[in-house]
């Protein structure tokens, strides 16, 4: 057995040849040494987190309470119901008075309107047909409510 002097790396190990096989070296290099000591805290920190106390067991009424809140289907359903409420009270609606308000105001110039406008209050005069006024009416003024 030969041994040889290790590389100025590795500080105080040795290194054997056996025969016509290639140098072992026996030190472990400081970053293989971090490395290991980093995924054994690693796995040392998880397994301390799994060992925490279990959270009280569910009964069967409160799974199933947290199943009906969470279940998309039952959301639907109660949004359903919801939107069936409200067409209940727009159907209902209809039974109960009901106040419609409208009001119009115009101011025209213009013949035809002048004169239909005078037409359709009941306001209409022989004199209203004269073609001097028939043509250039004063204006007209019609309000309703």
């Amino acid at each position: 057995m030969i041994v040889h002097p290790a590389p100025k790396y590795y500080k105080k190990s040795l290194t054997v040849e056996r025969g016509d096989m290639k140098p072992i070296i026996y030190r472990i290099s400081p970053w293989i040494l971090a490395a290991i000591s980093f995924v054994v805290f690693i796995f040392a920190k998880t397994s301390v987190a799994q060992n925490k106390p279990l959270p009280k067991p569910l009964t069967l009424s409160e799974a199933i309470q947290i199943a009906a809140n969470r279940n998309p289907k039952v959301k639907a359903a109660r949004f359903q119901v919801e939107m069936v409420k409200s067409e209940v009270i727009q159907a209902r609606s209809g039974f109960f008075p009901q106040i419609y308000f409208s009001e119009t105001f115009n101011r025209t110039t213009n013949p035809m309107w002048a004169i239909g406008t005078k037409m359709i209050q009941g306001d209409i005069s022989q004199a209203d047909f004269d073609p001097d006024n028939l043509n250039d009416p004063d204006a007209i003024i019609a309000y309703s409510i």
